[in-house]
């Protein structure tokens, strides 16, 4: 019975220095855990839009007599964005060349999508639109505003190009990382 009592007080102290042991291997790895929110988050952004000229005024020359309008607007839809504000959207032609034998434009492009709240993406980069009418392109975002202040991402479209009105209905999409 002796033995019984001792061996049942072993066998309780035993369990008592592993469960300590665990605690103490709990707590180690609790405390190697980062529990902080992330300081950013990357979310899809994508939408549909069309680009009209707003005025014939300024041209650049992309070379063989192919112009690009320099200044234009962008209406359309966009995921976290909604509805764009024309007034506050264009879409501005800094640069372009002309390759004759693809009939392809390259064209680096400045754009700014924003809403009538005022939150909006500005990107820059280049497209190459085909005057037969595809076009796709690459853009990094350089700022952003509202509820994107400090977004960064890059960017894609793809779309067509109407030379006959010089418009644009082209699709964005890509994710951007924003502050939270």
């Amino acid at each position: 019975m002796k033995t019984l009592k001792l061996f049942m007080a072993a066998l309780f102290l035993g369990m008592i220095m592993i469960a300590c042991e665990k605690d103490s291997f709990t707590s180690t790895l609790d405390e190697s855990i980062d529990t902080r929110a992330p300081e950013e988050v990357t979310i899809p952004f994508k939408g549909k839009f069309l680009s009209t000229p707003t005025s014939y005024d300024e041209w650049t020359d992309c070379g063989y007599e192919v112009m690009l309008t320099v200044n234009n607007a962008i209406s359309g839809n966009a995921t976290h964005l909604g509805k764009l504000d024309v007034s506050q959207s264009p879409l501005i032609g800094v640069d372009c060349s002309f390759d004759p034998t693809t009939g392809i434009v390259t064209a680096t492009l400045d754009m700014t999508f924003m809403n009538h709240k005022g939150d909006g993406l500005r990107m820059l980069g280049q497209s190459d639109m085909s005057i037969n009418g595809p076009a796709s392109g690459s853009y990094t975002v350089m700022e952003g505003y509202g509820k994107l202040a400090g977004a960064t991402g890059n960017l894609n479209t793809k779309g067509k190009l109407d030379p006959a009105t010089i418009t644009a209905e082209f699709e964005v999409y890509g994710k951007i990382t924003v502050p939270k």
